[in-house]
């Protein structure tokens, strides 16, 4: 899924007008293994945002903006891409509707590349949604955009490890970059006050970090599954960095002019 995001990307930035070979071929195998309700298998060892029973709606969100993004693909005539897409669709229409904030900002972001995910109601009441949850210093927290099950069945749903409650509740730069950047993606115009308070907030909080004898600028975001900022079994110099890094490209993200 990933490679052919990149595939996708690649082939829109050249301007072509029909996918490469190499992407074709990752299309095929993409359709290969999409399951009978529309979605794919996804990893799953408990770990949240990405790798948990929560996780099968952001495979399919990702799927969909690869579809969306390769040039002159969800439009062409093959009847079979075209059931592959329609069933693509279903499922990130009917899942949306049960789904955690956080899953629904990937499906917004689907919604911006591949048409008919997502109603003009649907799109606007989570605008409005999203705007609302922004926090008094303009950010948003990863943690406030569950709920998150930790792919546990039913209640008490906690995580394999401790976390520090004072750190998530915090506005974070993944959330922040995720959100101002879906919000762009979904059409809001970058001088919204929401989002002008968002990118103040992303060019004030960005940090200097060093790790070993690296040091870089960068966007800091804590972990959903076990404290990794105070030592410990979890709390490796490397490890403590993860979230940080889709952050720091979140962030970037958000700040870039728009196209």
């Amino acid at each position: 899924m990933l490679n052919l995001l990149i595939l996708a990307d690649e082939d829109a930035r050249q301007g072509r007008h029909d996918p490469s070979e190499t992407t074709r071929k990752a299309l095929q195998e993409l359709w290969k293994r999409q399951r009978p309700d529309g979605a794919w298998n996804w990893l799953d060892f408990a770990n949240e945002p990405y790798e948990s029973t929560d996780s099968l709606c952001y495979g399919a969100a990702l799927a969909a903006i690869a579809v969306g993004t390769v040039p002159g693909y969800a439009g062409a005539p093959d009847a079979d891409v075209l059931i592959h897409i329609a069933k693509l669709r279903e499922y990130l229409s009917r899942a949306y509707r049960g789904e955690s904030l956080y899953n629904r900002i990937w499906v917004l972001l689907a919604s911006a590349r591949l048409g008919g995910v997502l109603t003009r109601d649907q799109r606007e009441a989570l605008t409005a949604q999203l705007i609302n949850q922004q926090n008094a210093d303009a950010g948003w927290s990863l943690h406030a955009l569950g709920p998150w099950t930790w792919s546990k069945p039913s209640p008490p749903f906690a995580p394999k490890g401790e976390l520090d409650a004072s750190l998530l509740s915090k506005s974070d730069g993944y959330a922040t970059g995720l959100v101002t950047y879906a919000l762009r993606q979904a059409g809001l115009p970058s001088d919204n006050a929401a989002l002008k308070k968002a990118s103040v907030w992303l060019a004030a909080n960005q940090r200097e970090c060093q790790i070993d004898q690296a040091r870089w600028n960068c966007w800091r975001t804590y972990s959903l599954n076990y404290d990794r900022e105070h030592g410990g079994k979890h709390g490796d110099s490397w490890s403590r960095m993860f979230m940080s890094d889709a952050a720091t490209a979140f962030a970037v993200l958000a700040l870039l002019p728009a196209e």
